[in-house]
């Protein structure tokens, strides 16, 4: 974020702000100050000076395309020295029943803090006003709060002094500030040297109002600044809103068009390239329905992998020679073969590494031998499904299993 505030900086600095105090009487009448200041390479310089007695005076265009660091103030704004700051009890200690229904400013004095309280309804529909007209407002504050930003500026400076300019009495000690005060006498010709340039007392909150936003940049350091919370940096990124928005919707026009005529040139050999596509699907699929063919009947004789086809025939040889006379073979299945049903049509599948044995013996006790003899042998992995019956007419037994035989 902060690399992203530098970069809209950079692309569109603040260096014009409007400074601008409103003072309003509780019969309606207005007294409004307003100083324009320009940034030069970090030097503040007093471009022009208004002082108006009509709110409406505020709506010309001078006022429109730069940003506004508003104070207010007047007697529905009352001022309130608190010893400390405590959000949990703070409408305990201003004496009144719910924040929700005012608006609080704080900010800290050499001791304790400056509460500034004013109801909700009076100052919003002031601001409300000011909005609808388009004013850019980047800063809000309520009665003097902002003279502590040019407390280090100040020029003579001594160990108590009293300031005395409109209609305030403000008392700093150690560039610090220790009491504000209203007075209702208005000190019309007073002013305070800031560095080398001379403020005029009427003039001093504008100043001091855009003093506090380029010196602290956007974080005025007030222990609560709660209604109000615009910024230059707000300010800064509608601007690059409204400048970049119509360059990137132009941009992504041309690229929507370009695109188009993209689809159009390419729309032809897509469908070309699909026919093709389809054919060499249909040739691929061929081809694998052919190699799952060849790959099965290489497993029904054997062949494997080259080392190792024709190993069947060691195990018949092998199976064959335990026989001893002792019983008669009657089969040998390499691996042998079951019908499934799958949609509509039979499909042969081949167990692997299988054999099926089947015969006749005289005695079960011959068979039991022969097959423990099998089990002993290094290629059998399983002896299953064994099945003997005997016929009590030719005196013979029957008999079949499987046996499951590891591959060379």
């Amino acid at each position: 974020m902060e690399i992203a505030d530098r970069l809209v900086n950079r692309l569109f600095p603040v260096n014009k702000v409007w400074g601008i105090h409103i003072w309003e009487s509780l019969n309606g009448e207005y007294r409004i100050f307003t100083t324009l200041i320009e940034n030069k390479k970090g030097t503040l310089f007093i471009k022009e000076n208004f002082e108006f007695e009509n709110i409406n005076q505020l709506f010309r265009e001078d006022f429109k395309d730069i940003p506004i660091c508003l104070s207010y103030d007047g007697p529905r704004v009352l001022l309130k020295k608190i010893p400390d700051y405590h959000p949990q009890s703070l409408a305990e200690s201003l004496h009144i029943n719910s924040l929700d229904e005012f608006e609080v400013q704080i900010t800290s004095l050499l001791q304790g803090c400056q509460a500034c309280v004013i109801r909700r309804e009076q100052i919003h529909d002031l601001l409300t006003l000011l909005r609808e007209e388009n004013l850019n407002l980047v800063s809000i504050t309520l009665g003097a709060m902002s003279f502590q930003a040019c407390l280090s500026f100040i020029e003579n400076k001594k160990d108590n002094t009293i300031h005395e300019f409109c209609n305030y009495r403000i008392q700093v000690e150690e560039e610090a500030i220790v009491k504000i005060e209203r007075v209702k006498q208005w000190a019309d010709k007073n002013g305070l040297q800031l560095g080398n340039e001379f403020i005029e007392g009427h003039y001093l909150l504008p100043y001091c109002n855009v003093l506090s936003v380029f010196l602290y940049e956007t974080e005025v350091p007030y222990l609560l600044l709660r209604p109000f919370k615009p910024t230059v940096r707000e300010y800064a990124y509608d601007k690059l809103y409204k400048k970049l928005f119509p360059i990137c919707l132009g941009l992504l026009f041309s690229v929507l068009l370009g695109n188009f005529f993209l689809l159009q040139h390419y729309k032809d050999d897509q469908q070309q390239l699909s026919v093709e596509y389809a054919g060499y699907q249909m040739a691929h699929k061929k081809l694998n329905q052919l190699q799952k063919k060849f790959d099965d009947h290489k497993s029904i004789i054997g062949q494997l992998d080259a080392e190792s086809y024709g190993y069947f025939s060691f195990y018949a040889d092998r199976i064959a020679s335990l026989v001893k006379g002792r019983l008669r073979l009657t089969t040998l299945t390499i691996h042998p073969c079951s019908e499934e049903n799958n949609k509509m049509e039979k499909v042969f599948v081949f167990k692997q590494n299988i054999i099926e044995v089947t015969g006749t013996c005289r005695s079960p006790l011959v068979l039991s031998q022969w097959i423990a003899d099998l089990g002993k042998e290094s290629f059998v992995h399983n002896i299953s499904n064994q099945v003997y019956t005997y016929d009590e007419i030719g005196k013979t037994g029957r008999f079949s299993f499987q046996l499951e035989v590891k591959p060379l």
